[in-house]
């Protein structure tokens, strides 16, 4: 099979898949990327293309490419899907759309939302991170198009041991001394830091003497500096600047690099509004660190696909603090067997590689 991917030359969420496509002796590939180039020179088997420059070469070359993988979306989505017509008949269309925005606009009683389901019908395959992404697609798209789950790749099972000079300095603020909550989320709207930073407060002031705490907020990909400032704003209003630490960042930070400062945490925070199934709920697992996680329904799924509880928080500032509170205490807290357990099922069940391989298999055998 030749192969092309189409996005963004930077990031964790292409990564994955350029380093699972530089070691896949099978085929060609080529990345037409846009933006800046972050990956070229690590990546020596994938010819690295740039956007809009090489466009023309992709549609002119459109038929000897086997399977086209669309990362993002964006304006792009309309392009690649009137590339179509100009592929093989069994050539095989694929997007992963980053986060819930696309599936959510696909979904509206819209012309929009009519116009992309149209869109998104003449794609073979959407690779999404999990089901929550599915459900919001299924209703409208199940019968037209193949939806398939993606998992984590090797690199969140590997601690650094060169680590970058920024990671170093912030691994130096952490006081490990204390119990360390960790919520590595983007700055958005559905990140619910607010409500973090509410249980926070009531945990301050209900009188009960606690072993020291803090929080650490380190932002993902994305920032909506609006939002920022306003978490800043309710942190400085309750006083609580010496129990909330921001992890300031300039750059992209590996998987690797990340670990080490997952090896100074207790448990990870995952308290969401919306979400398709973040990476950051299985960082604290494969580093064997408690999680608390919030109720909503995409996190429904983890039971029933690892085989394994997950006690979910419902999504309060009262019930997050009387979490944070029992985690602190030990209370309700996973043995360390237990803890192994899962990192062993998320490794079996939840592989990119693996799961990435079958795909191609079915593209391979035409179904």
């Amino acid at each position: 099979m030749k192969i092309a991917i189409i996005g963004p030359g930077y990031g964790h969420n292409i990564k994955p898949y350029l380093m699972f496509f530089n070691d896949w002796q099978k085929d060609q590939v080529d990345f037409y990327y846009h933006h800046k180039d972050s990956f070229s020179d690590e990546y020596t088997n994938i010819s690295f293309l740039p956007i809009p420059n090489k466009l023309l070469h992709l549609f002119l070359n459109a038929k000897k490419y086997d399977v086209v993988w669309l990362m993002g979306g964006g304006r792009l989505l309309y392009v690649i899907a009137f590339m179509s017509f100009f592929m093989k008949k069994n050539s095989k269309l694929v997007i992963f759309p980053y986060g819930e925005r696309l599936p959510r606009e696909t979904n509206k009683k819209t012309i929009k939302g009519w116009f992309l389901r149209k869109v998104l019908s003449c794609f073979t395959c959407i690779h999404c991170g999990w089901y929550g992404i599915a459900d919001l697609l299924h209703p409208k798209l199940k019968s037209k198009i193949l939806i398939q789950v993606m998992g984590i790749n090797k690199d969140f099972y590997k601690v650094s041991t060169n680590p970058h000079k920024e990671i170093c300095k912030l691994l130096e603020i952490i006081n490990e001394n204390e119990y360390n909550f960790y919520y590595p989320k983007s700055f958005l709207k559905v990140s619910r830091h607010d409500l973090v930073i509410e249980a926070v407060k009531i945990l301050k002031e209900n009188g009960e003497e606690l072993p020291p705490f803090k929080v650490y907020f380190l932002g993902g990909n994305e920032q909506d500096n609006q939002r920022y400032e306003e978490l800043q704003r309710l942190i400085s209003t309750y006083n609580l600047c010496s129990d909330i630490i921001f992890l300031q960042k300039t750059i992209f930070f590996k998987t690797e690099d990340l670990n080490l400062i997952w090896g100074k945490m207790n448990c990870g925070l995952q308290i969401a509004q919306h979400d398709g199934l973040s990476t950051t709920i299985f960082e604290p697992l494969v580093n064997e660190k408690e999680l608390l996680i919030s109720d909503i329904p995409p996190y429904r799924y983890l039971d029933d696909y690892f085989g394994i509880e997950f006690n979910l928080t419902p999504l309060t500032a009262q019930e997050i603090a009387r979490e944070m509170k029992n985690k602190i205490l030990n209370i309700n807290t996973r043995s360390k067997e237990e803890k192994q357990k899962i990192k062993v099922a998320i490794k079996e069940k939840y592989s990119f590689e693996s799961n990435i391989e079958k795909l191609l298999l079915r593209f391979e055998k035409g179904i």
